[in-house]
């Protein structure tokens, strides 16, 4: 693919955004007086493809559907209209781009792509490995002015000079200026004039997201980026490492498995629960998905029975139970965490579903026993992404002997794809979250494919299978559903 083309579909993806923002003053002009934006900027005073003017002109299409560099004639830039309040471009920028609404998101995302692609086309290979290689620079930089909250320093719609910074952080001056240059590189933090350093939206976000967010930044800091770089040495002690105790992050602390160090270290442990609950408060992780992603009235037959497994207090339960009317709810999980459900089920739900809602006490590396009674439905929800295939493979064989003929399982997890995308920085996100858990945990997220695999391979020790795969992922969600109906022995 030539960079003409690459250039001409970045432009493309531009105007479409610019398009979709030019429409959103207009509405809001309708529908209040007072601005949301802490800057105020015309519709056609900030442009995305501006950026593209001095480098590629303007492209037009010729007639065989190639796309050429049209010499000559630039894109203009819009005249502002009088009376406009003055506004510093750069921060116009930030701002109009950061409102981009949802249904731009998959062009947004091309966008991103493209950008990515031509980077990496241009780039020579010296340059791409020191910029991959010195990469912890940013994460220090991130990492410094979280911890002395330097983000505070900064009026929300003014500027800081930088020994206002540093007197704020306690640090020296010329360490306000190196870790906050640093951090203008990705976006957090403008300084549009000599010395005055204003928010952006990013920069912003660190300051109105609340703790959470600062200690997810801090888990990733301190937790798991030092731990990662034991990866090689882990590979060469133990080889295809199956057991919590032999990831990165237990070679790092002692031999000891990720929530055993948790537990003892009580700072730690609410940092990494703060941390988790801020990246779940996310849209793309609501709960809600859960009910959009399964049909549950399919199921909410009178006698009909739900296996939780490691549902913990029982939220999960008790949300599928408000939205059904039948289903009987078994929430299973280790004896310490059920004598905890059991004696805050008051305040799990309205009266009237908690005699829907019981608990077993049970790991789910132990076998059902024969004797209990099988489940209509069994669902896992977040579980196997924090287990080897080994211990995978062990949760499933527990829950067999759960089901009857019939039976279906649901399994909830974020999904990779099997496929490699190349060079495309908006799949990311999910090769980080694999690397994440592989140096927390030694463990792994997979693709459906994956899944399947180990779950053909238990049911083939009991001489059984499964039918009817479906795999489905509501819209705006990252978590998929992977059901299959167990065919019995």
């Amino acid at each position: 693919m030539s960079l003409t083309k690459i250039a001409f579909e970045i432009l493309e993806a531009a105007k479409a955004i610019d398009r979709e923002l030019d429409i959103k003053p207009r509405i809001s002009q309708q529908n209040t007086t007072n601005p949301s934006s802490i800057f105020k900027f015309s519709r056609k005073s900030c442009r995305i493809r501006q950026a593209f003017k001095s480098f590629f002109g303007k492209y037009e299409r010729s007639s065989h559907g190639n796309s050429t560099l049209h010499k000559g004639k630039h894109i203009d830039t819009p005249s502002r209209s009088s009376g406009e309040s003055e506004e510093i471009p750069e921060l116009s920028f930030f701002e109009r781009y950061s409102q981009l609404p949802e249904n731009q998101t998959p062009t947004r995302d091309k966008l991103l792509d493209k950008c990515h692609q031509i980077k990496t086309l241009i780039e020579t290979p010296e340059a791409a490995l020191i910029n991959i290689y010195t990469n912890w620079t940013e994460l220090v930089s991130l990492e410094t002015i979280c911890h002395f909250r330097i983000f505070e320093a900064i009026p929300s719609t003014g500027s800081a000079t930088y020994s206002e910074i540093a007197a704020y952080a306690r640090i020296p001056r010329d360490f306000a200026v190196r870790f906050v240059r640093i951090n203008i590189l990705n976006g957090i933090f403008s300084e549009p004039f000599p010395g005055h350093v204003y928010h952006t939206p990013r920069s912003r976000w660190l300051l109105t997201r609340g703790p959470g967010l600062l200690d997810l930044i801090e888990l990733n800091c301190r937790e798991l980026a030092p731990a990662g770089l034991r990866y090689p040495e882990v590979i060469e002690k133990y080889g295809a490492a199956q057991e919590p105790n032999e990831s990165p992050f237990a070679l790092a602390n002692n031999n000891l498995p990720f929530f055993e160090v948790l537990a003892r270290d009580e700072k730690r442990r609410l940092r990494f629960g703060r941390g988790m609950q801020y990246l779940t408060s996310a849209e793309c992780y609501d709960v809600r998905h859960i009910l959009e992603g399964y049909n549950w009235a399919a199921v909410d037959t009178p006698g009909a029975c739900v296996l939780d497994v490691g549902g913990g207090m029982g939220h999960i339960s008790a949300l599928i139970a408000a939205s059904t009317k039948e289903l009987h709810f078994t929430v299973q999980d280790l004896p310490p965490v059920i004598a905890d459900a059991v004696a805050n089920k008051s305040d799990l739900a309205e009266p009237s579903l908690l005699d829907r809602i019981s608990f077993l006490p049970l790991s789910f590396f132990t076998p059902h026993p024969s004797s209990s009674p099988a489940f209509d439905v069994v669902f896992l929800r977040w579980i196997i992404h924090n287990w080897s295939d080994k211990y995978t493979c062990q949760i499933f064989r527990a829950m067999i002997p759960a089901l009857r003929k019939g039976s279906q399982v649901l399994i909830i997890e974020y999904l990779l794809d099997d496929q490699c995308f190349g060079v495309n920085v908006s799949r990311a996100f999910s090769l980080r979250i694999d690397m994440m858990m592989g140096v927390g945990f030694g463990s792994k997220e997979r693709s459906a494919r994956e899944i399947r695999e180990l779950m053909n391979e238990v049911a083939q020790e009991f001489g059984g299978s499964w039918s009817n795969w479906s795999v489905t992922r509501p819209k705006s969600s990252l978590i998929s559903f992977i059901s299959a109906v167990w065919d019995g022995v």
